[in-house]
């Protein structure tokens, strides 16, 4: 117990924790510098999605192809009860494979998420790369394949989607929430 409480605090008064605070703090800083990092679920089925992304189901999802780049290169999360560890010091790691390791975990307790994460490295444009723009990224225009309300979604705010998603010659459906089941289900309006 002594050696350990020793290591806690470490041997000048230092602490270990101080140190993993300030370590997770540069590691967001090099990841909020040199990439964008966008999330995606698996499904648009999950409630509790709905509920944590959409604004309590007054949200809506876009649907994107996987069959095309970028989202041809998300990657899928890996759910665990540990976090990553990365090497000392960071920069012994390619950008990328340092941007993967930290983006790319989540708690195991998530995993019904099913979610996956595109990054994209900002200031490295390569001909197949999207054009970053701030906070923004510009997709190929076949990227996205439709798109839903959510079940709560205000009528006007469904008419202003619906009116997109018409000019963009997209399917659009409406999700509801069952009065039986604890499910959504979806009926097509576009």
């Amino acid at each position: 117990p002594l050696l350990r409480e020793r290591w806690k605090k470490g041997p000048d008064g230092f602490s270990l924790d101080a140190l993993h605070e300030k370590l997770e703090l540069v590691i967001r800083e090099i990841l909020r510098k040199h990439s964008r990092i966008y999330c995606l679920a698996s499904t648009r089925r999950l409630i509790l999605m709905w509920g944590h992304y959409a604004r309590n189901h007054s949200g809506a999802c876009i649907h994107f192809s996987g069959r095309h780049e970028p989202m041809l290169t998300a990657h899928a999360i890996k759910y665990t009860d540990e976090y990553p560890c990365l090497p000392f010091p960071f920069d012994s790691l390619p950008e990328k494979e340092f941007n993967q390791i930290c983006a790319t975990t989540k708690a195991r307790g998530r995993s019904y998420e099913g979610e996956y994460r595109l990054l994209i490295a900002v200031g490295h444009s390569g001909p197949k790369d999207p054009n970053v723009n701030g906070d923004f990224v510009t997709l190929p225009e076949d990227s996205v394949i439709g798109v839903t309300a959510g079940a709560k979604m205000e009528p006007n705010n469904v008419s202003q989607l619906l009116a997109v998603a018409k000019a963009h010659k997209l399917p659009m459906w409406q999700a509801k929430i069952d009065n039986r089941e604890f499910r959504l289900r979806f009926h097509r309006i576009l």
